[in-house]
């Protein structure tokens, strides 16, 4: 037969007490014990990182929770692959993990990375404080890193300095170096910079503008502050037979209207501009063979020149000289001055002066010195012959023969 008995045998405080059985305690079944010092007589954990009551665990990607009797096993089965000390390893495929080409020293203090490195993002840069080099060295002031050959390892070298003076234009020279000479200097003028080829005072410096793919001329362009268009200079299209210069005057124009006149060997030189329907000629005006000149007689007369004959007139009516053969409508003469009343008789090619016509209006006498010859040319003229009184004309002698003489003429004279 049981017995309970519902009252505590030993005194306790009624605020969190309970009431448990005590067997090991003859006399005493029963005994009293707080509510929250249970879990120090059973070994309950109160509390799972700060969580409280009922918890559950779960597992994240590729994470396998498992409960198994008292334990529970967390496994990660989804994630394989393998690695190398001291590699950092990156995802071949979404479970898979391999090395990748950054590996970190033993020291942990560097990286060395197996191939390119490429910087991309917003940023898109990258700070090194130091660079060591192949000799293992960092470098010093002014040097530059340089390869050894085309993709070799780099070190570090002494930076070339600049050649020549102040605002020298740099060029690679024969050794291919880089360096500068006196003969090419760049200024900024705040005109938008000038080049200088050749020494101020010293050898006069070449400028030479090929021609682009070796199509068409070189061209010189000049530009204009706040303008878009250019002045260009060029060869015309064609073949050039010779090189040419063109060399300009040493002095300036001296006064208005003036323009620049090239002779043979490409001399410039001013000349005034010409104005309505003149035209002001300096060394003279080549028309086809012949050449027109001005101003090279006393009076400002003009010369022209051309086939071997000559005309000059002088503006002041002074002299008239030349020669202008008889096929062209002159005389064939070249004289001066012309003998008072004397007459022009054909003679072939030209004329000569021979006899005078008086003022009773007498034809020339003829005489041994300057009667004309009978020939060809002489057919039907008319002579008197002094020696014989008798008028003549010449004729050719028969119709068949290349002679010619003089026949006399009968005259009968008529009173008036």
């Amino acid at each position: 037969m049981a017995i309970i008995y519902s009252y505590p045998v030993t005194a306790a405080s009624m605020s969190d007490v309970m009431v448990v059985s005590d067997v090991s305690a003859p006399g005493k079944p029963t005994k009293s014990i707080s509510v929250s010092g249970i879990k120090e007589v059973i070994d309950v954990v109160d509390s799972l990182n700060s969580l409280t009551g009922d918890l559950n665990i779960t597992g994240g990607n590729n994470i396998t929770v498992t409960p198994s009797g008292q334990n529970i096993e967390i496994s990660t089965s989804a994630i394989d692959g393998s690695g190398t000390l001291n590699k950092i390893p990156k995802w071949s495929d979404s479970d898979t993990l391999t090395d990748s080409i950054i590996t970190e020293d033993s020291s942990a203090t560097g990286i060395t990375i197996a191939g390119s490195l490429s910087i991309t993002g917003s940023a898109n840069y990258i700070y090194v404080p130091k660079i060591l080099d192949e000799n293992g060295e960092f470098g010093s002031a002014n040097q530059v890193l340089s390869a050894g050959s085309s993709g070799g390892a780099l070190s570090w070298v002494n930076k070339s300095s600049a050649g020549g003076s102040t605002g020298s234009v740099q060029f690679k020279n024969s050794s291919g170096a880089f360096t500068g000479d006196s003969n090419l200097i760049f200024s900024s003028d705040g005109l938008g910079g000038t080049l200088t080829v050749g020494e101020a005072g010293g050898d006069k410096g070449i400028v030479i503008l090929e021609a682009e793919d070796g199509v068409g001329s070189g061209i010189l362009k000049i530009g204009h502050q706040n303008v878009s268009n250019y002045v260009i200079l060029g060869l015309g299209d064609g073949t050039m037979d010779k090189d040419y210069g063109i060399q300009f005057p040493v002095t300036g124009p001296g006064s208005n209207n003036k323009i620049l006149e090239s002779d043979n060997n490409g001399n410039l030189s001013w000349i005034s501009t010409p104005t309505g329907n003149s035209l002001i000629a300096g060394s003279g005006i080549k028309i086809g063979s012949g050449t027109i000149q001005t101003e090279n007689l006393a009076n400002g007369g003009i010369i022209y020149s051309g086939d071997d004959n000559e005309l000059a007139v002088d503006v002041g009516a002074s002299a008239i000289t030349g020669t202008l053969p008889v096929t062209r409508g002159g005389t064939g003469l070249n004289a001066s001055t012309a003998t008072l009343h004397n007459t022009l008789i054909g003679n072939g090619d030209s004329f000569v002066q021979s006899g005078t016509v008086n003022s009773a209006m007498q034809l020339p006498a003829g005489n041994t010195a300057n009667r004309p010859v009978a020939s060809e040319g002489a057919v039907g003229l008319i002579r008197y012959n002094t020696q014989t009184a008798n008028f003549e004309v010449c004729k050719q002698t028969t119709s068949s023969s290349e002679e010619y003489s003089w026949y006399t003429i009968d005259v009968t004279v008529i009173p008036s």
